[in-house]
């Protein structure tokens, strides 16, 4: 019942919104044709020549014509060549005496949609009009959701090719079926070389347990990929070289299994549709970030923070292998004299000269380290003896005390320098601090050892 109510409404809406133009020379025959329409819902226009119907046909969209073919001046057949040659968007139906074969033929040929002889019955006419109504109705409505879809495929078109990211499909067994425009421009290759390979074609070789991980899985609900970083390779023409490079790009991956459903409504994996976002700028900064966090920005070298979890480290090494290490706590002798005469910005040259002279007497293993103002530690791992300790400091001292030519000024410098060896001056990272104040107090004295 409610859906032939739903039919009902609807053919009355179609009914409603449809313009007929009835053609004919004979106005008691358009009068009696035009009040059947009429009642029945339509809007009628009435023409009684060729040339009239042609002039509305021109100024009016009508959904149905219907057309008489024997008129004096211009005839059926010719407004019918009009509608053809105008490509004019509605339905014909003839309705005409003549009936002879050419006349019929004539008429389908340029596109009329029914033949209905004269004389005829109201309920044939009738139901002639409601079907070619609605057959316009449902030509239009699919031509409509055609033009919508290729609309909507258009935009889907523009949005994936013009995004910043990688987008692309994958078959069942991981082979490219799409990728988007970015493609050249992100990794270096043209669409066609990726497309029929595998994805594995791209992935850096760091990462081949994680592709194995992504392919073994069918990426449903809980299971898509969400932010998973990874490194793909990419090439770069080299300048005036006939060849490629390969280099690596770090991007974040996302992606998710694609499904259709067979004739039992079961689900069927059809492959994988994800998205490759370049976060190489993203990554360099974290790196950047990361940096600053555990270096001085001025010298380059450790900050205290680095430094207390290389002592810790240190620590941990030195109570599993029975080894000792030492700590080397050092500043500038009369560095605010260097400061208050030459200016801050010497004495920014001079803390990163000095830096440079004392790293230039480590080991690769060594840790240097700035703490602020002129002071300096630094965390000799694995040390043998007292006397390599001595060795190291007294190289130390030498090297600063060695004169600096600095923006055409020459200058003399000492350090002092104090000592703690674990575990002879303590144990435990509370107790080393202790030996610091107490090498403090004996660097005034510019302490070697």
């Amino acid at each position: 019942m409610q859906a032939r109510v739903a039919n009902d409404i609807l053919i009355a809406d179609m009914v409603g919104q449809s313009n007929i133009l009835i053609v004919d020379d004979q106005l008691a025959l358009l009068r009696s044709l035009q009040a059947l329409l009429q009642i029945n819902g339509y809007r009628v226009d009435l023409a009684t020549s060729g040339s009239e119907a042609i002039t509305k046909l021109q100024d009016v969209d009508y959904q149905l014509l219907l057309l008489d073919l024997k008129m004096p001046g211009i005839d059926g057949i010719e407004v019918l060549e009009f509608a053809r040659q105008a490509e004019l968007d509605l339905e014909i139906i003839v309705v005409s005496g003549d009936t002879t074969f050419s006349s019929v033929k004539d008429a389908m040929r340029l596109g009329a949609y029914d033949f209905i002889r004269k004389p005829y019955r109201p309920e044939e006419l009738l139901t002639a009009v409601g079907s070619a109504i609605a057959d316009y109705q449902q030509e239009r409505q699919v031509l409509h959701s055609e033009d919508s879809l290729n609309e909507s495929e258009r935009l889907h078109r523009f949005i994936v090719n013009n995004s910043p990211d990688f987008i692309y499909t994958l078959d069942v067994q991981g082979v490219f079926t799409y990728v988007n425009d970015v493609v050249e421009d992100m990794l270096g290759y043209k669409r066609h070389e990726l497309l029929g390979k595998h994805f594995s074609t791209i992935i850096h070789p760091n990462n081949a347990a994680e592709i194995h991980n992504f392919f073994s899985d069918k990426r449903a609900g809980d299971q898509a990929t969400t932010n998973t970083e990874m490194r793909l390779l990419i090439t770069r023409p080299l300048d005036q070289v006939e060849c490629f490079e390969t280099y690596e790009l770090m991007v974040e991956l996302n992606a998710i299994g694609m499904y259709e459903e067979d004739e039992n409504g079961k689900k069927i994996f059809t492959g994988i549709l994800g998205c490759a976002r370049d976060i190489t700028d993203r990554k360099h900064s974290e790196v950047d970030i990361s940096y600053q966090a555990y270096h001085d920005l001025l010298t380059q070298l450790p900050n205290r923070m680095l430094f207390d979890d290389r002592l810790n480290q240190a620590f941990a090494h030195a109570n599993r292998s029975g080894k000792k290490f030492a700590l080397l706590f050092m500043d500038l002798d009369r560095f605010k004299l260097i400061n208050d005469t030459l200016g801050h910005v010497m004495g920014d040259l001079v803390l990163q000269r000095v830096s440079e002279r004392i790293f230039g007497c480590l080991r690769a293993e060594d840790t240097l380290a700035r703490f602020g103002g002129d002071e300096f530690c630094l965390l000799l791992p694995d040390t043998p003896s007292k006397e390599s300790v001595a060795a190291v400091a007294e190289k130390i001292l030498k090297a600063v005390r060695k004169s600096f030519s600095i923006n055409n000024h020459e200058l003399y410098l000492s350090l002092s320098l104090g000592i703690a060896i674990y575990p002879d001056a303590g144990k435990t990272g509370e107790s080393l601090p202790q030996v610091q104040v107490c090498s403090r107090q004996l660097s005034h004295q510019v302490l070697t050892v």
